[in-house]
């Protein structure tokens, strides 16, 4: 039987991926859209049974109340309680009965009929004085309603009155509600259209035929309502409190009356409750916010002074996300639309300022709060650590904790019966299987967050213990004052050298930068913006005393002293003492400082485990706490027996000092060329890349670097070459490829390259030492050492590479991104390495390492970083390219780094410096 071209490509695994995908892209399309059809049925319901009651409760009112009180009170005195309330009445009434018409046929099987062209047709074909703007009567002669109301409840002049309100309460013609609550509802009514249109026009094409209808709708009433709200005077809005404690603040401790508190706002909204999206009904008072769902209070959250409004990076399930918090608890808030997100947000911003203003006039004082964000947790393949920054005032800080020691603090907070009144945020339980999902790691990071924020700010907790548990400074609220007094000491200290000056380097200048060698020097420009970032956000490794010396046996039984060995690139190994509260960024500094590096701003620890896999360790990680973190990995188990077993080392762990940013070749050769340390070090830094196969090198290109290996680190021994020993080729050349040629082969290339190369310094160290006896004048030290010459060489020979400058990451390619660029004929591979570089992002086979793609950091709009994914957002693409890492956090931080540095060199007119 003969197969047909169709079917043979009905067969094809490409071609039958792509149709799996359409399904399912087509079936998620339709889930959605049958879900919003659902949900514009309810409203649509909502809407009309809403206007039922309401103009029944007008009818009830009209007339079995009004039109009986016309025998016991006069004319006037029926206006002043009832206004113009009939005429309400009558409108609203032709209002329902066009709805009732669109509603005829309506059901959940005919999503498309036009509901609301009745209504619209209706308000359209009224004058101005027949509209929904006889509300403005009624609502101005509200508050004086209500006091007349309360004024003849005294009087004796009406007690038939008074009998008649008595008998109605008796008969329980008004429902177990009094008369003002009944006249209060016009009030509340307008505003609710708003609410209810919105949240229908929302649900609803842009091409369904009812759409414009719900838009006027809306239009209309918005229009309307803000009139009113011109005229609704402070007495309506505690009116509208009023009515709000009586619905659902009952059973709670605040009072019906009070002097300040009132309602401000109203809003349909989209919280996260248990980790789903619901939408809710919000009220916002003076101090307070209600969530209400189904008629119910939901949640009610105290606001005060340290409240905020945080802002939230999308995550891999929610977009545009938000938290309102408070002292002891928390909304989690979610938009549909990143527009609606900032309005809601500028909302809440308004409230609390108000709120500040208020408290402050109260008490007197001016309150402190903090601000917590999260960040992308940074994953390994064994574990996830969970990142936090504090900030409180100008000081912040990070705190990495993994979820297994939180959830053992949270427990131990929530069993202790001091805090028994405390209502703890809801942490998911320990799942071992799960615990990489990024839903569940997103799930731990918001009870992460928000557990924080309450044990370090509710007045309950023991302060003391709970920096101790979140190995925080014992000083940390005395912080922002430290700060102050550092910066008035910069100052005084300034005034008295005179340093001022008046052009745009001024506050460089004041705070040590060179600005001459600012437009030459790599290393300034690192250091002038850490400076610029620091007047923004201060880092706490300035303000506390943490322990970093160089190690001594007197150490050895002290407390809080630990002792940790980090490897230089030159092979050196340092010994250094710490305390569990010694930073990496206080580290780096120190051991700059012992081996005698003028700079070390481009530098990083370096975390390398037994399996040789390495990362960077963050600046305000604590290095006690890194180094037992990963030793937890490594303790106990099969796979772990296994992988230690296999390992290229028999330590399980090794800190390394290297080098991670990278600038220009101009900017960085003159840094290594005024400072012979740094050239050391940067020189043996391109060995240790060789041997890691950074670089895609030719067997003579191996042997040139073993020649360059042996010239630096054996200076003392080339006058005798004929004695070469293989081992050290082997410390430079990668044992992989080392074994593809014949051992004589790579001793008689070598041989012949260092004896070349010998003969070329020779020649260079009489030229120089000529220069030095003559002394001519050298903007760089003028270099006649064989291993100086060497390493200068070995840097001439590798900062061409278009490698050398880039920082490497080996990814997957998301399964989805590799299809769609496939089918629009662009190349991709299923795994590749990601480059970042000074202003650039790279893409390379995984192969040969050669670049197929790249971009410049102008052209990507956003990124965005989970836990094991980061998608790039970038200009003129249909979709973002998603790649599969677990050093999504790490990758993103590089970015950002030198995203930092571009602004930076922009808004000091350095920028030419960038060129290539």
């Amino acid at each position: 039987m003969q197969i047909t071209q169709h079917e043979k490509r009905k067969k094809d695994p490409q071609v039958m991926m792509i149709a799996f995908y359409r399904r399912k892209v087509a079936k998620k399309k339709f889930e959605k859209v049958k879900k919003q059809y659902r949900y514009r049925y309810n409203v649509i319901r909502e809407i009309l049974e809403t206007e039922r009651n309401y103009v029944r409760d007008l009818k009830l009112i009209v007339e079995q109340v009004k039109y009986p009180l016309q025998n016991i009170l006069q004319p006037d005195e029926i206006n002043d309680i009832f206004t113009n309330l009939e005429e309400i009445y009558l409108l609203n009434s032709n209002y329902l009965q066009q709805l009732e018409l669109g509603y005829q046929n309506f059901s959940k099987f005919t999503p498309y009929q036009t509901v609301i062209s009745y209504v619209t047709s209706f308000l359209q074909n009224l004058v101005d004085n027949q509209g929904f703007n006889i509300y403005f009567d009624y609502c101005n002669g509200y508050t004086k309603s209500s006091k007349f109301q309360e004024t003849i409840k005294q009087d004796e002049k009406y007690k038939n009155y008074i009998d008649f309100i008595g008998q109605l309460k008796k008969q329980n013609i008004l429902k177990g509600m009094d008369l003002q609550s009944y006249l209060v509802k016009p009030i509340q009514r307008l505003p609710k259209y708003i609410l209810l249109y919105k949240d229908l026009l929302k649900n609803t094409e842009k091409d369904h035929p009812d759409y414009k209808n719900i838009s006027y709708q809306l239009t209309y009433f918005d229009k309307v309502n803000e009139e009113n709200n011109k005229n609704m005077d402070g007495f309506i809005k505690k009116i509208k409190y009023q009515d709000l404690w009586d619905q659902y603040l009952k059973q709670s401790d605040l009072p019906r009356e009070n002097e300040w508190r009132t309602y401000v706002f109203e809003e349909m909204v989209y919280i996260i409750e248990n980790d789903v999206q619901v939408q809710v009904y919000l009220a916002a008072l003076t101090d307070h916010i209600l969530i209400i769902q189904d008629q119910k209070l939901l949640k009610l959250l105290k606001l005060s002074s340290i409240s905020y409004v945080k802002n939230q990076p999308d995550t891999k399930y929610f977009a545009n996300l938000f938290q309102l918090v408070s002292e002891n608890s928390y909304i989690q808030f979610v938009s549909e639309k990143l527009q609606q997100k900032k309005n809601l947000m500028q909302e809440f911003d308004k409230l609390l300022e108000n709120l500040r203003v208020i408290e402050s006039r109260i008490s007197g004082k001016k309150v402190l709060w903090l601000e917590l964000r999260k960040e992308i947790p940074q994953s390994f393949q064994k574990h996830t650590i969970y990142i936090t920054e504090i900030k409180i005032a100008k000081v912040a800080l990070k705190i990495y904790l993994r979820y297994s020691e939180i959830f053992e603090l949270y427990q131990k907070y929530r069993k202790d019966h001091k805090y028994v009144d405390i209502e703890f945020p809801q942490f998911p339980p320990e799942e071992w299987l799960t615990g990489h999902k990024t839903k569940t790691i997103e799930k731990r990071q918001r009870a992460i967050e928000n557990f924080i924020q309450l044990i370090l700010q509710n007045v309950k907790i023991d302060r003391e213990q709970a920096l101790k548990e979140l190995r925080l400074p014992v000083n940390f609220y005395q912080l922002p004052q430290i700060e102050k007094e550092v910066y008035d000491k910069q100052v005084v200290d300034i005034m008295l050298q005179n340093k001022y000056t008046q052009n745009e380097f001024d506050d460089l200048k004041r705070n040590g930068i060179d600005i001459d060698k600012l437009k030459r020097s790599g290393c300034e420009i690192l250091k002038a913006v850490i400076i610029e970032k620091q007047s923004l956000k201060v880092n706490v490794s300035k303000l506390i005393d943490s322990f970093v010396e160089p190690w001594s046996q007197e150490f050895k039984n002290q407390n809080n002293r630990y002792q940790h060995t980090i490897v230089i690139p030159n092979g050196q190994k340092l010994e250094i003492a710490v305390d569990d509260t010694a930073r990496a960024s206080k580290i780096v500094q120190v051991i700059a400082q012992i081996i005698k590096l003028e700079y070390y701003q481009d530098f990083r620890l370096f975390l390398i485990d037994h399996l040789d896999k390495q990362r960077v360790i963050d600046d305000d990680e604590i290095l006690q706490k890194v180094i037992q973190d990963e030793r937890k990995n490594t303790e106990g188990g099969v796979l772990n027996a296994i992988e230690k077993f296999l390992s290229k080392s028999q330590d399980d762990v090794t800190i390394y000092l290297k080098k991670y940013i990278y600038l220009t070749q101009e900017l960085e050769e003159y840094d290594y060329r005024k400072d012979e340390k740094r050239l050391e070090i940067l020189a043996y830094s391109i060995f240790d890349e060789v041997y890691r196969e950074k670089y895609q090198l030719s067997f003579l290109e191996y042997c040139l670097y073993a020649a360059f290996y042996y010239q630096i680190h054996f200076h003392d021994k080339v006058e005798d070459i004929r004695n070469l020993q293989l081992d050290k080729i082997k410390r430079i050349v990668p044992k992989q490829y080392y074994k593809t040629v014949q051992e004589s082969e790579w001793r008689n290339m070598v041989l012949k390259i260092i004896g070349q190369l010998n003969k070329k310094i020779v020649e260079i160290q009489a030229e120089n030492m000529k220069s030095i006896q003559s002394g001519k004048k050298s903007e760089y030290p003028i270099l006649h050492e064989r291993n100086k010459l060497a390493q200068q060489m070995a840097m001439n020979s590798t900062k061409s590479n278009i490698l050398y400058p880039i920082c490497l990451f080996y990814v997957n390619t998301y399964a989805k991104t590799l299809l769609w660029m496939q089918q629009l004929g662009q190349k991709m591979f299923p795994n590749i390495y990601l480059g970042i570089s000074l202003d650039k992002l790279y893409f390379f086979d995984p192969k040969r390492k050669q670049e197929f793609r790249s971009f410049s950091f102008k052209q990507i709009i956003s990124i965005k970083s989970f836990p094991s994914q980061i998608i790039f957002e970038i200009e003129n693409q249909k979709h973002p390219i998603r790649l599969d890492t677990y050093q999504s956090y790490e990758i993103k931080l590089l970015i950002e780094e030198y995203q930092l540095i571009q602004r930076f060199m922009s808004d000091y007119k350095l920028s030419e410096l960038y060129k290539q």
